[in-house]
């Protein structure tokens, strides 16, 4: 796994244009990089034939390999969440502390770390429908198989809201 210097990342990041950033293949077959869902317009390229600088020191720091490290990272931080989380449900007082996990100083609305964490860190992602993972959105019909073979919304973060 390479190092990865996550201060450098953020530093480059912070540079580059805001996201989210999305890809978009003209009728020549030239890929570019946009920010924004006005179609291709050139203050909109964050990459293509011509991009700024620090777009492309981003776009080459966040190379696969980096990408894949943090993934494994972020995978092997959830099976240490999961090993450390108690998989009992919560149960409240009526202070509104959860007495299942000790936490009993809970502010009103607070949820216990461990329903934080299963919630936020242990979630299953939605899967992708094959059009979306080629990157053709555009072609999606808003679903997908899980892998039980049944149909669920496709988790693609272009359709948040729509599906």
């Amino acid at each position: 796994m390479p190092d990865i210097d996550t201060a450098d990342l953020r530093v480059k990041a912070g540079a580059a244009r805001p996201g989210p950033w999305r890809k978009y293949e003209s009728m020549q077959a030239d890929t570019f990089v946009l920010v924004g869902d006005r179609g291709l317009l050139a203050e909109d390229v964050i990459a293509g034939p011509t991009y700024e600088r620090a777009n492309a020191d981003y776009i080459a720091a966040a190379s696969p390999d980096v990408m894949l490290a943090l993934l494994d990272r972020l995978d092997a931080a959830r099976r240490l969440i999961r090993d450390f989380t108690d998989p009992d449900p919560c149960w409240f007082d009526h202070h509104g502390g959860c007495q299942a996990h000790g936490y009993l100083s809970l502010k009103p609305g607070e949820l216990c770390p461990h329903s934080e964490a299963k919630r936020d860190w242990l979630a299953a992602p939605r899967p992708l429908c094959p059009e979306c993972t080629q990157g053709k959105c555009s072609n999606c019909v808003g679903q997908t198989l899980d892998d039980n073979d049944d149909w669920v919304p496709c988790g693609c973060p272009e359709h948040e809201g729509t599906s």
